[in-house]
């Protein structure tokens, strides 16, 4: 059976293949240099005896050397365990106790974090960076080892990688990937359109699945990778001033900032292919995304845990620019070889446009959480992944996000959905974002409170009020508004709604 990395590897072999990666100004790695590089890794650690079933974490930003890794680790039937960097040293080293890898690839700037992390004392560190701190040196691991296939023997429930969760709950668990899983996203993936010598970037980190299956993507396909150590706008722009890039995924924030650095003005830009993730897009900036950069553009809705689920395509965001907007709010149809329902608690199906919780059975899914059976048994039930979003489905199969189930707002014995409200604040002229939340009220249960972005003169509440009463039920009509000047997000993007409710509830007690 053909592994998941022989699969990636057959893609230098594609006619038209690029050149791999390149970081702009910087240099370019070649496919020949990249496997050369990861059979020489996998046979120094095979000589210092790691093996299948060993766990090797990597926290680090994104570079050529992490991608060296991953694979390198597959190689061996090591899972690799990426780890977010954006989180605070107490909760990495909660995931590192979790987690009790064998193998800690750090970044110098992270080298404390694990220095510290009693759970690394076990582990063999080695320094991503040059004379970084570390047991070992990853150049040096390169150097030592030879050019030979280390192939190892595997099948497609064998576990590649332990993901974990980008925390919109508060509590991260370690998805674990399996090569079917793997396998299946890459084919999935594989159905965009593209070819051989395109240039992509993916602005998903590459600790997130959305990050490292884009660039193992690009890997199968023969496209080249655009490497920065994380989302740089000015960058970015750059890039798309010259007409050097094909494609690239982005969170409709990041397009948001790329926009700003190229500006309104008359001139259009390149870009052919944009995919986006973690929201969906206001009409604004749809209008801007096509205006300035002539992109076709594809929405793509999953999880850790699903892959991908749903996809609002190319022909949707034309005819959402044409006027039918309330597309936008769409998550799309199922994706290629996914069964979708919308369900409720029960288990049943819920009538054509109401509300329920979208449960997915695809070949993408998490093989389940790694030492946590009762989460495992709660989100995976005979074969359906309970994804705890919930959404209606219209006539056509489309999705229209309705929130998290856990994000349901019930006041005064109604249930109100923040995507709702949302979707009505993110029309209003210089608001950038929005998150709706409940907050413990001791009259009503819980009471609205609408979080807001703002670029520019902020509206007043009087006229935010009135706009919602002019297109809401009167229950749903937030008490509060506050403005912030960033809302916190998870590394999917995602706004992370209990971080919110954790400061509103502590000011409010």
């Amino acid at each position: 059976m053909i592994s998941f990395v022989d699969m990636l590897e057959l893609g230098r072999r594609r006619p038209g293949a690029g050149d791999g990666f390149v970081t702009p100004g910087v240099r370019k790695w070649g496919l020949d240099e990249l496997w050369t590089d990861v059979h020489r890794l996998a046979d120094a650690l095979a000589g210092k005896g790691f093996r299948a079933g060993n766990r090797a974490a990597v926290l680090a930003t994104d570079s050529y050397e992490y991608i060296v890794v991953m694979l390198a680790c597959m190689r061996l039937g090591i899972v690799y365990v990426p780890l977010n960097y954006r989180l605070a040293a107490a909760e990495l080293t909660t995931i590192l106790a979790h987690a009790r890898p064998e193998l800690v690839f750090v970044a110098d700037r992270y080298a404390p974090i694990v220095e510290a992390s009693p759970s690394s004392r076990n582990a063999t560190t080695v320094a991503l960076d040059p004379d970084g701190r570390g047991q070992l040196q990853f150049r040096d691991l390169v150097e030592s080892g030879h050019d030979r296939l280390h192939e190892h023997r595997t099948n497609d429930e064998d576990v590649v990688a332990v993901c974990y969760t980008s925390g919109t709950t508060g509590r991260p668990k370690g998805v674990m990937q399996s090569q079917r899983s793997m396998k299946t996203e890459i084919w999935r993936q594989s159905r965009f359109p593209g070819s051989p010598g395109d240039v992509r970037y993916s602005a998903s980190p590459m600790f997130h699945v959305a990050g490292h299956r884009t660039i193992f993507t690009h890997l199968a396909r023969g496209f080249t990778s655009v490497l920065l150590p994380q989302f740089d706008p000015a960058s970015l722009a750059e890039l798309v001033r010259g007409a050097s890039l094909d494609g690239a995924f982005l969170v409709p924030t990041m397009l948001d900032l790329l926009l700003d650095e190229l500006g309104d003005g008359p001139d259009a830009f390149r870009l052919p292919q944009l995919h986006y993730g973690g929201s969906t897009i206001s009409p604004r900036l749809l209008s801007r995304a096509i205006e300035h950069l002539d992109a076709e553009m594809f929405n793509l809705f999953g999880s850790t845990e699903t892959g991908l689920v749903t996809v609002l395509d190319a022909a949707d965001h034309r005819t959402a620019h044409a006027g039918r907007h309330d597309l936008l709010g769409s998550l799309g149809r199922a994706a290629p070889g996914v069964d979708v329902r919308v369900l409720d608690p029960d288990g049943e199906e819920v009538p054509e446009g109401e509300v329920g919780e979208i449960v997915c059975r695809t070949d993408g899914a998490l093989t389940g959480y790694f030492e946590n059976p009762e989460a495992t048994a709660e989100v995976l039930r005979d074969g359906w992944v309970w994804t705890g979003d919930l959404a209606r489905r219209d006539a056509d199969g489309y999705h229209y996000s309705m929130g998290r189930s856990r994000d349901l707002i019930i006041r005064g014995g109604e249930n109100i959905y923040p995507q709702e409200i949302e979707s009505v604040l993110s029309t209003v002229q210089g608001v950038t974002d929005v998150a709706v939340i409940g907050v413990p009220d001791e009259r009503w249960g819980e009471s609205v409170v609408a979080v807001l972005e703002c670029r520019g003169s902020r509206p007043s509440t009087d006229s935010l009020r009135e706009l919602c009463q002019a297109r809401l039920a009167s229950f749903k009509v937030p008490g509060e508004f506050v403005w912030v000047a960033g809302l916190p997000r998870t590394a999917a993007g995602k706004i992370a709604k209990y971080r919110l409710r954790e400061e509103l509830g502590r000011r409010s007690g």
